[in-house]
């Protein structure tokens, strides 16, 4: 009708949709804990399931974790041999977390200047096993921001740099990779739940968490470095 704003009415349908939205995901994250504590149960209450003890609906969604995770990890290798070296941001994000692993900060003017970026490209792309991107420029410019702060800090947010650390200390790129490869297992976990409370059917539970984990844009995005 005329009488309505059309500005409100949108940012209405915006707030309604992400209500809708923020309930689904807050639902979902209740289990990433539960699920490995082994008091979390998918899809309806055992009670109305007759002579069913329950057990089953607790394992698939550790079971879906589980697979998920090993088909990553096989497929791993794969992903960082023929994605070599990283792209897009993921090499700032790598970067940072190297700044925040030797000098505790964010501040990355000693990081360029010493062409850390280095220690995750690759040695030598003449080689015959080398699969990944060529040619590729061997400088990283920075992506730095606009700062009150004296010195280059880069404009990607801090939290993923942080998230990676430890994995990038303990094992380089591959360990964030596999880092990564983890939570994509988690996801599917949460997207096993999410549909098996919703619609009560495993079945189909197993087939909708198949058909988002295996299928752009999460199977790639297991494999990157990205928030």
């Amino acid at each position: 009708p005329p009488c309505i704003n059309p500005e409100r009415e949108t940012a209405h349908r915006a707030v309604s949709t992400g209500c809708i939205v923020g309930i689904g995901f807050g639902r979902a994250m209740r289990y990433p804990m539960r699920v490995f504590a082994g008091n979390v149960t998918a899809g309806p209450p055992a009670a109305a399931h007759p002579g069913r003890t329950g057990l089953s609906d607790r394992l698939w969604p550790v079971l879906v974790f589980g697979l998920t995770l090993v088909s990553l990890l096989v497929l791993t290798p794969q992903f960082v041999a023929e994605l070599d070296p990283p792209t897009g941001d993921e090499p700032f994000y790598l970067q940072m977390a190297q700044s925040l692993i030797n000098d505790g900060d964010f501040e990355m003017t000693n990081n360029y200047e010493q062409r850390d970026y280095l220690e995750f490209y690759p040695k030598d792309t003449s080689s015959p096993d080398f699969r990944g991107w060529q040619p590729f420029p061997l400088e990283l410019p920075p992506h730095k921001s606009n700062t009150l702060k004296p010195g280059l800090y880069e404009k990607h947010g801090i939290g993923l740099a942080v998230l990676i650390a430890p994995a990038y200390q303990a094992a380089g790129r591959l360990g964030v990779v596999v880092l990564m490869g983890l939570l994509g297992a988690l996801l599917a976990a949460n997207i096993f739940l999410l549909a098996r409370e919703f619609s009560g059917d495993l079945k189909a539970s197993l087939v909708a968490t198949l058909g988002m984990a295996f299928t752009s844009p999460l199977l790639p995005y297991s494999f990157l470095i990205f928030p």
